[in-house]
């Protein structure tokens, strides 16, 4: 059986001997150990690809289709890293993301789906019939939860942090009538896990992990994962070649280790991704898996650095957090802080709770700064998280008085706990 590493040399091999860009040529230039990957040898000798790498080349550099003609969209993306805009040549997908959830798109009869994403027309490629599909509104959570009550479809797909709000805003029926929920887009968490299992609790769950720079999905969850409620997902042997690695840049593969997913992506793509540094972070927790798949169950544990995360009303950004602080200077010491996000039980509805750790002034009063803080920290343009406090979609702010290292503080400023 061919392995996914014996495709991924086929795709450094096509990528070197492409026509159509100078890229890897150039990336790799006469280093003998990429050679020698293509003819069998280390692999990990093959050097990393970064989102910078990508973002510095033109598009038009980026694209190795041999025909460009098949490329049906150049896709405006800051993913969430916060990395600023990325133009992503993209080829005709859909029918591949659908063979590879079969047991997902095929388990029940879906007719009428409601999503906040364009994923919902997937749902067209399994079943030849028309199915009814209708596009919610990630910015107004109250007028989705209208749609979903008057279009009561049976199938939700979206963020999650979108269906967390969406919700303890329907009504029993509808949540009742759900079949089947589909997560993707961005981590999510095991609290949000068990708050949507218990509103949907007659839906089956799939859970995907994708690459936008790789335009595909790269793991998905299976149907013994979702038979037992577990948030975990197989790499799809046939989508790409993923190493996990630790922060030597060696590859982990024993059962409890951590460390960042790199992907090299087999399915035709308009730029192959080979050794991308995703960025973000995984733990292998089985080998094996009883639906027989031959790759191991990961837990995806969320961006290793992030620079914002979407939040209901907006979304919070550290360099807006630093802005505020430093307007409140004479309240703070030095310019290093750390802000964690974590979601909590607020009147039936998980919220998220902010808390920054800074180094207060001696004498200033937490409880009070906080408040001037959440006043000023903007989520979205004229929303403030104060806004979203007096409208129960968060709860108050809570400031640490903690000295935080300067490397550390500049290495991860805002952490998902």
């Amino acid at each position: 059986m061919t392995t996914t590493l014996e495709h991924a040399r086929e795709v450094l091999r096509r990528a070197l001997a492409s026509p159509n860009s100078d890229f890897y040529r150039r990336k790799y230039g006469t280093d003998p150990h990429v050679q020698a990957a293509v003819e069998g040898g280390d692999w990990s000798e093959v050097p990393f690809l970064t989102r910078d790498e990508i973002q510095s080349a033109s598009v038009w550099d980026r694209i190795f289709s041999d025909d460009k003609r098949n490329v049906n969209a150049l896709r405006p993306t800051s993913g969430t890293s916060g990395r600023g805009m990325l133009l992503l040549p993209r080829l005709s997908e859909g029918k591949e993301a659908v063979r590879w959830q079969h047991w997902f798109y095929g388990a029940l009869p879906i007719r009428r789906v409601a999503s906040f994403s364009g994923a919902q027309f997937l749902y067209t490629y399994y079943n030849p019939e028309r199915i009814g599909t209708l596009q919610l509104v990630p910015g107004d959570i109250p007028l989705s939860a209208f749609l979903v009550e008057r279009y009561a479809p049976d199938a939700l797909a979206g963020f999650p942090y979108a269906l967390v709000a969406l919700a303890p805003l329907l009504s029993q029926e509808s949540r009742n009538r759900i079949q089947a929920v589909q997560l993707f887009g961005e981590l999510c968490t095991p609290a949000d896990w068990k708050f949507l299992q218990a509103h949907f609790p007659k839906s089956i769950f799939s859970v995907e992990y994708s690459s936008i720079e790789a335009q595909t999905p790269v793991a998905t969850s299976c149907a013994e994962t979702a038979r037992l409620h577990e948030l975990l997902v197989h790499p799809l042997a046939d989508a790409a070649h993923v190493e996990i690695i630790d922060v030597s840049g060696k590859e982990v593969t024993e059962v409890g280790a951590s460390g960042e997913i790199v992907i090299t992506a087999l399915r035709p793509t308009a730029f192959p991704i080979i050794r991308y540094k995703t960025g973000d972070s995984a733990r292998i927790v089985r080998l094996d898996c009883p639906c027989g798949a031959t790759t191991p169950l990961l837990q995806i544990e969320g961006r290793i650095e992030i620079d914002r995360l979407r939040i209901r009303g907006g979304e919070i950004q550290t360099n807006e957090v630093g802005r505020v602080l430093a307007s409140l200077g004479q309240y703070v010491k030095g310019n290093e802080f750390e802000a964690r996000v974590s979601e909590v039980m607020h009147d039936n509805s998980l919220v998220p709770q902010l808390t920054i750790a800074c180094a207060v002034k001696e004498g200033v009063s937490l409880a009070w700064l906080a408040a001037r803080i959440a006043e000023s920290l903007r989520v979205a343009p004229d929303y403030t998280w104060a806004h979203g406090v007096s409208e129960g979609k968060y709860v108050p702010l809570v400031l640490l008085n903690e000295a935080i290292a300067p490397a550390a503080a500049k290495r991860k400023r805002l952490v998902r706990v």
